[in-house]
């Protein structure tokens, strides 16, 4: 079987798709002016094509690479995307949650692609529970009185759980240390 020179970025087989991804941008950008885009659509199109790209090179290298960064940069993308299509007003509370749900997502991909750490499971359910509790504050299901109240009596739980998390996770390496000094 030939070997092949994998030194350049050039030389991989993800090479044509972020190409033309890279030479489609790049067109829109400098044509921006004569195709009348918007330079915010331009901004949230970026966002979603460089983190689609980005994940596709991320997953198919082995080990898989920046699958949060690009998993992040895709999903905010997609987020600004909907609201150039007027699908939604993206205010700021609106926003807020929606970034640690992003967040959340993030973590879980990560984990789905390294299969390494379970902790990312653990992040990506407390920053969902955070953006959760503050998306149902921004729709007005829960009141302002209700919210202050869970903020200011609950907090501790993420510390408790981050914790936990960094307990058990430094368990399982010094158990995996321990069965490869033993072999």
């Amino acid at each position: 079987m030939p070997v092949r020179d994998r030194g350049t970025l050039m030389q991989t087989d993800k090479s044509p798709v972020i190409g033309i991804i890279l030479v489609v941008a790049g067109l829109l950008i400098l044509l921006r002016n004569s195709i009348d885009v918007d330079i915010y659509d331009l901004r949230s199109y970026g966002l979603f094509l460089v983190g689609c790209a980005g994940f596709y090179y991320g997953v198919t290298k082995k080990p898989p690479r920046s699958i949060f960064l690009f998993s992040f940069l895709t999903l905010t993308g997609l987020y600004y995307v909907l609201a150039e299509m007027n699908m939604f007003y993206p205010d700021r509370g609106l926003t807020i949650s929606v970034i640690m749900l992003i967040i959340a997502a993030s973590f879980v991909a990560k984990y789905v692609f390294v299969r390494t750490q379970w902790q990312y499971l653990l992040f990506a359910s407390i920053f969902a529970g955070i953006g959760v509790l503050f998306l149902l504050f921004v729709l007005d299901i829960i009141s302002a009185y209700r919210f202050d109240r869970i903020l200011s009596n609950y907090w501790p739980v993420v510390l408790i759980l981050a914790g936990l998390g960094f307990l058990i996770n430094s368990l399982q390496f010094g158990k995996k240390t321990t069965d490869i000094a033993q072999h």
